[in-house]
């Protein structure tokens, strides 16, 4: 679904990279050895203008993802703005990620979205930005 979508917007740029990755895990094998478990993958590279970007489709996708809903989109999404140096993944209808390279480009989506901030990350998130 996401390569659809990406591909029938007005990009840029678009490059696809196949991977192989290590997942983090291991498994044993017939001689009960610890091996590596690996994975293969696809990395989209796409330059796009926001106003070009379906990304309520994009979001409803992701979404729809752990609710088991069609269409979904079921790959790890990051959106990164090159002018600003910020980062954002949503991971699913719960929530997202937001980072940057330096904590003020972020304070003041801290303070006028802290309410959006689930308790248990709440004082975390809180004291980077009141640790000046």
């Amino acid at each position: 679904h996401l390569p659809s979508l990406l591909k029938s917007s007005k990009l840029e740029c678009y490059e696809e990279i196949e991977l192989s990755c290590h997942s983090g895990s291991f498994e044993y094998d017939e001689n009960d050895m610890s091996v590596p478990r690996f994975f293969d993958a696809k990395l989209i590279i796409a330059k796009i203008k926001l106003e070009n970007l379906p990304i309520e489709d994009i979001f409803r996708g992701i979404a729809s993802f752990e609710m088991g809903k069609i269409p979904c989109i079921p790959q790890e999404l990051y959106f990164y703005e090159a002018d600003n140096d910020k980062a954002f993944r949503m991971y699913d209808d719960r929530g997202c990620y937001l980072w940057a390279n330096e904590k003020n480009k972020l304070e003041s989506l801290f303070h006028t979205y802290s309410d959006w901030i689930p308790e248990y990350h709440f004082e975390e998130i809180r004291n980077q930005f009141d640790s000046k």
